[in-house]
């Protein structure tokens, strides 16, 4: 406790191994793994940070143990997110100057019309251009990004939906949308080949298909 702020520390127990006997033992762990920690500003106790080595846990230990609500709701939270990939204020600027930023930031929108939870560390682990450049999270994305959207939140699939649908014209009496055209195309659902719009058609949706058409005849 400080005259800003308090500090509530919760450590979690761990297995331990004795040194000399090697029995198992419990223990409190201190590693950051283990530790968990929210911070109250006295003057402002609507503004607490949580801080969780996993976002899980850091779920449970926020909303369930302290009973605490986020601020940003997940349609905040995904618009603002979509929003800074668009304008390209989420990356570090360092990183939209290198040949392989166009597809980085491919691979970002990929993750965000594929995923419905969203964290700062499962997007950077999608990135594969990362990994071959030898960056790190803080090259790829800028960091005080945080203070407008939270580390990690489910996607809001309504907002997701408006950003990546498309509607293909086919012929003047003919029009096809997506809902979710990167996912679509991912998943193998559209391709055009000499002349032909093909569209893969789910199991369960074929029979219902064919009688659809043939009632159009």
């Amino acid at each position: 406790m400080t005259n800003a702020e308090v500090k509530i520390v919760k450590l979690e127990t761990s297995e331990l191994i004795d040194v000399k006997s090697f029995a198992i033992q419990r223990g409190f762990g201190t590693s950051k793994e283990y530790l968990k920690t929210a911070v109250f500003k006295k003057d402002n106790f609507h503004d607490i940070d949580v801080m969780d080595k996993s976002t899980n846990i850091a779920k449970y230990w926020a909303e369930k143990f302290l009973g605490l609500q986020r601020i940003r709701t997940n349609q905040d939270n995904t618009k603002t997110v979509i929003d800074k990939i668009d304008d390209n204020t989420i990356f570090n600027p360092s990183l939209t100057k290198l040949d392989e930023f166009p597809d980085i930031k491919d691979q970002v929108l990929n993750f965000i019309a594929s995923k419905k939870d969203f964290s700062m560390d499962s997007l950077f682990a999608s990135i594969s251009n990362a990994q071959k450049l030898n960056l790190d999270m803080s090259s790829v994305f800028i960091e005080d990004n945080a203070n407008s959207y939270d580390d990690s939140f489910s996607l809001d699939q309504k907002i997701i939906n408006n950003r990546f649908k498309k509607t293909f014209v086919i012929s003047d009496s003919i029009t096809v949308q997506s809902q979710n055209l990167r996912k679509d195309l991912k998943d193998g659902y559209f391709s055009v080949k000499g002349g032909f719009f093909r569209i893969k058609i789910d199991d369960d949706k074929e029979e219902q298909l064919k009688l659809d058409i043939g009632e159009g005849n």
